[in-house]
């Protein structure tokens, strides 16, 4: 029971706190509306066509799926770490040429991963309740009277890993969002960086964001074929790396606007 309630207190956190956020800010700051919602849109975008190629990729390569585990942590590490961030460039570069500042550039790395962290809440929620209520089946058969015995296999295996997650270790329902804390807090060292970039004219500042990217999404998949709790211990280390990068990124990127000059376009 202490599962289900930290994993819904959880759900419910990733989809408030967000909307929250971006409220007071926006006021704050006097930002345009729309910025949040734009980037979290195109950052969407570039996770379905990631997803796409993943999984064409994983289908026309099935042994892909049977390399090692730090071989296949390597490659999709790669594979995330060029869409994700060259799809950040190309989105602030392309699309988004007025976001320059430090607070544009915030809010623009909170829409990157705070549109997906609000639809992972409600997802979180939602399964929260589907696993409750399938845990609560004594009798498959009365609910799915017209099933086969390949359908209720399938059910009843559902049914007993929904009882093992229930009822093992009660902090993974935290882990939501020890998960999109940290990413967020990578959107935001990341899109400062690639913005740096972007006013400094180098290339490298985005090479070194796809290396970072690559890096931590390398690093937690090859934790979690240990445990699921070493990749989750092993996100929280970058994401308290990333917001060591950000600070040190604010003060930099201010001096690159204010000291030099720079106007946004």
């Amino acid at each position: 029971m202490t599962f289900l309630i930290l994993s819904t207190l959880s759900g419910i956190a990733l989809v408030v706190l967000p909307i929250v956020a971006v409220l007071k800010l926006r006021n704050r700051w006097k930002l345009p509306k729309g910025l949040f919602l734009k980037a979290g849109m195109a950052a969407l975008m570039v996770e379905i066509i990631h997803a796409a190629v993943l999984g064409n990729g994983t289908s026309l390569w099935p042994q892909l799926l049977d390399l090692p585990a730090y071989a296949m942590a390597i490659i999709f590490g790669v594979v995330s770490g060029l869409f994700t961030e060259l799809g950040r460039f190309l989105i602030l570069d392309k699309l988004m040429k007025k976001v320059r500042g430090l607070h544009e550039g915030l809010m623009f790395a909170l829409g990157w991963g705070g549109l997906q962290t609000i639809l992972y809440g409600a997802v979180v929620v939602f399964g929260v309740i589907g696993m409750y209520m399938i845990s609560g089946v004594s009798n498959i058969a009365t609910i799915l009277p017209d099933a086969d015995k390949s359908q209720l296999t399938a059910f009843t295996e559902i049914q007993k890993q929904s009882n093992e997650l229930m009822n093992g270790n009660p902090i993974l329902g935290l882990a939501p969002v020890i998960e999109r804390g940290s990413l967020i807090m990578i959107d935001i060292a990341l899109t400062l960086l690639i913005i740096l970039g972007l006013i400094e004219g180098k290339t490298s500042n985005t090479w070194l964001a796809v290396g970072f990217r690559t890096l931590v999404t390398a690093s937690v998949l090859y934790a979690n074929s240990w445990a699921p709790l070493a990749g989750e211990f092993c996100l929280i280390l970058f994401g308290l790396a990333a917001y060591l990068m950000s600070r040190k990124l604010s003060s930099v990127l201010n001096e690159a606007i204010h000291g030099k000059g720079y106007v946004k376009a």
